[in-house]
């Protein structure tokens, strides 16, 4: 649960993917789009406790020779005294004049260094306890700031190093235990972290036993122990009364956003500075986006703590979310007074990021890599991705997994490589990196989701129906995990399961019409006509302009043969989109069968016009048009048809046809069209003599029928042609060349002198 925290506050999230989208047809469900990367916004470090002290360790306790020697010195019990009651300027100057007189003296260094830590010189810090451990390799509470200070660097395995060292010096000492549960904590090493937190529990008493009671129930917690976690919880508050942080757990696990707020500000009210009462609220808010809220809780957070880093990141996060940049560069670089810390580099970067500014974010998230020894997944991550943005896509593939490397639990790290893979088409890598993010993440129903098509592709339905039930087990609202598997189950003909799946969905979603439609869908599968009609009118319910649910409505009247509500519903959806020709075509078919054949003839033709290529509206309109008896429209409509399929034999015989109507234009386009293919040559330039004849055109007709006569020198109609044409122009001899021919060809062909005849020749 603390591992959702931690992930999910931040409402800025970078999508470089597109966005869920389920387009659907009459006879088409859903298309499924994967879930895109995440950004990381914050580093994981939680904000678990404001008593820092914890972390650091003032030893003054030396037993060395050149330590009984400083000890016994007045100027360096004085140091201590002002160190103690926080007047650390006068503390430092004396600690600096000691390290004149004893300069190899680690406990000197160390106090330094501790003062270094409360004025953020965190590398000033870094450098006074390395010198500590230098002069003393068996000193304990060097080891222990330098692991602390390490850890505030982002250098985690560093401190990982120290603090293990620090327990090898003294292996009974609680407060390395403690340090090191609290930084596996925070690095998310759950099994790790509940490992030496109960050791530390075993070691410690008092306050030191109370927190660790507090952080091994959160290690619990997030490997959903909540019961034992709950438990600790109550002992860390036996042992501490006044102990806020496992408050604020208990707090954090109650149910629904609501619950949650109205328990952090019972302890508020108990103890209206609460560091960490505010800070929850202000994560709380700033993941439901209640910016002001959000930023009001922080403020006030960092009232008390002006220099904890989390609430500062978190704080930088809403102010971009809001886009007031400037501002948010301020809080930025407020993680150090020289600007050096990676976590102000990584705030930064995102900032550049958000505004644009890709390739001043990539250096910046390299300096945070710098500053903190390459030991920063989540900037790793974040410029993986904007490596990807740049197309540089093998860079990207190195830094998701160096920061795997880093953090081998680091589930965001997996999905997003898994992510990448798929894009690339490389799926059973994209699978193995999926399984990883889950093995570290159960609960991410977006890994189980971005699985479940990628085996859907691979046909492999029945891992892919399992992906999805898993998905839906991880978060039972997930809207795309639902739609999927119903749109999976009827896919594959399960409809009284993708029944149940929708029912499910609308039950979460009672106003996500495409529920409801696909509803429908699956309900008239099933021929539950009335069920799916009740289905598409909750649709047109939601959403009033929705055609596809008004024209299924139709549809499924038409099924029942209830004509006079189909005819009404088709029509009122014509009225909402006159330029479908789907809905004119199936209004025809009810015209039709109503008998309203010259309503019917109307809409099949506005059908056409709307859709040239609409086939099957073609056929029914010259079935209409033969049916009552409209031969010639026929016709024309079947050599409309012809056009889009063209058929030699077909033209050829519609041309013809369309002559005998006396419809010339279109008889000429189809006769053309036969021509230009070489179909039946002799006869078709014949019919287009023909045409030209009918209509005046006399030098064209004898071109025509002079080339039907080139074609086939025997052909005697060509030849009768000819001749009337030639005595039509007053050409009388050439006109009986051509009709001797004719009788040389056949002695008792009847001529007709000036007049054209139309002679039916097979």
């Amino acid at each position: 649960m603390i591992k959702k925290l931690l992930k999910s506050f931040i409402p800025y999230l970078i999508l470089l993917i597109g966005i869920f989208s389920l387009v659907i047809f009459l006879d088409n469900y859903a298309r499924k789009i994967s879930e895109a990367p995440t950004i990381v916004v914050l580093s994981t470090d939680s904000n678990y406790d404001d008593e820092t002290n914890i972390l650091y360790l003032a030893d003054d306790n030396t037993t060395s020779e050149k330590d009984s020697k400083i000890k016994s010195d007045t100027s360096f019990t004085l140091a201590i005294m002002f160190y103690r009651e926080k007047n650390f300027d006068q503390s430092k100057d004396m600690f600096l004049q000691l390290k004149l007189k004893y300069p190899d003296n680690e406990s000197l260094n160390n106090y330094l260094g501790l003062i270094s830590l409360r004025e953020q010189n965190f590398y000033e810090a870094q450098n006074y306890f390395t010198k500590s451990i230098l002069h003393d390799s068996l000193y304990y509470a060097g080891y222990i700031n330098l692991a602390l200070v390490s850890s505030k660097l982002h250098q985690n395995k560093i401190a990982e190093k120290h603090y293990l060292k620090a327990i090898k010096i003294i292996p009974t000492n609680p407060k390395a235990y403690l340090n090191l549960g609290i930084l596996y904590n925070r690095i998310e090493n759950w099994n790790a972290g509940i490992e030496v937190l109960k050791k530390s529990i075993e070691l410690s008493s008092g306050d030191l036993k109370s927190k660790s009671h507090c952080y091994f129930g959160i290690a619990l917690l997030n490997k959903e122990d909540t019961i034992t976690a709950l438990d600790n919880f109550n002992l860390a508050i036996e042992y501490k009364p006044d102990y806020i942080l496992p408050r604020i757990q208990i707090a954090l696990l109650s149910r629904g956003d609501e619950k949650k707020e109205n328990e952090l500000l019972k302890i508020l009210r108990l103890n209206p500075k609460s560091f960490q009462a505010n800070y929850y609220l202000g994560e709380l808010y700033a993941n439901n986006k209640n910016y002001s809220k959000a930023e009001f809780h922080l403020r006030k957070a960092l009232e008390k703590n002006i220099d904890d880093e989390n609430s500062l990141e978190l704080l930088s996060s809403v102010l971009i979310s809001q886009e007031r940049f400037q501002e948010a560069e301020l809080i930025a670089k407020g993680f150090s007074v020289y600007d050096t810390l990676p976590q102000s580099y990584f705030q930064q970067a995102r900032i550049a990021s958000k505004r644009g500014e890709i390739n001043n974010a990539i250096t910046l998230y390299l300096l945070a890599l710098e500053k903190s020894d390459g030991d920063y997944p989540e900037a790793l991550l974040n410029l993986a991705i904007l490596y990807k943005q740049n197309d540089n896509i093998q860079e990207a593939i190195n830094a998701y997994q160096q920061a795997i490397k880093i953090k081998n639990n680091y589930a965001t790290a997996y999905f997003n490589l898994a992510y990448l893979y798929s894009e690339r088409e490389e799926q059973e890598k994209a699978i193995f990196n999926y399984k990883k993010a889950i093995e570290f993440d159960s609960k991410s129903g977006k890994s189980w989701y971005n699985l479940s098509i990628i085996y859907e592709k691979k046909k492999e339905f029945e891992l892919a129906i399992e992906c999805l039930n898993n998905a839906i087990k991880a978060d039972p609202t997930y809207l795309k995990a639902l739609s999927s598997l119903g749109v999976l189950y009827a896919k594959l003909g399960n409809y009284e399961q993708a029944i149940e799946t929708y029912k499910t969905l609308i039950f979460h979603y009672p106003n996500y019409s495409r529920g409801y439609y696909n509803l429908g869908l699956a309900y008239s599968k099933l021929d539950l006509y009335a069920e799916a009609i009740e289905s598409y009118s909750k649709v047109i319910e939601i959403d009033p302009e929705n055609i596809k649910a008004k024209t299924n409505i139709g549809v499924l009247y038409a099924r029942i043969d209830n004509i006079d509500l189909a005819i009404k519903t088709f029509e009122d959806a014509i009225d909402m989109e006159v330029t479908n020709h789907e809905l004119r075509y199936n209004l025809a078919l009810q015209y039709e069968k109503a008998n309203r054949l010259t309503d019917a003839i109307y809409q099949f033709s506005k059908a056409i016009q709307l859709k040239k290529d609409y086939i099957k509206a073609y056929d029914k309109l010259i079935d209409l048009y033969n049916l009552t008896n409209d031969k010639t429209n026929a016709n024309i409509i079947h050599y409309k048809k012809l056009k889009l399929r063209p058929n030699n034999k077909d033209l050829y015989a519609i041309g013809k046809k369309l002559y005998e109507d006396g419809e010339y234009r279109y008889a000429l386009e189809a006769l053309e069209a036969v021509l230009a293919e070489n179909y039946k040559l002799n006869w078709t330039n014949y019919w287009i003599g023909m045409i030209y004849m009918d209509t005046n055109e006399i030098d064209k007709s004898i071109s025509y029928f002079e080339k039907t006569q080139n074609i086939d020198s025997n052909h005697k109609f060509a030849f009768y042609r000819l001749g009337q044409c030639f005595e039509i122009k007053g050409q009388v001899n050439q006109a009986n060349v051509y009709f001797n021919k004719l009788l040389d060809l056949d002695p008792d062909f009847k001529i007709v002198h000036k007049k054209k005849s139309k002679i039916q020749i097979n």
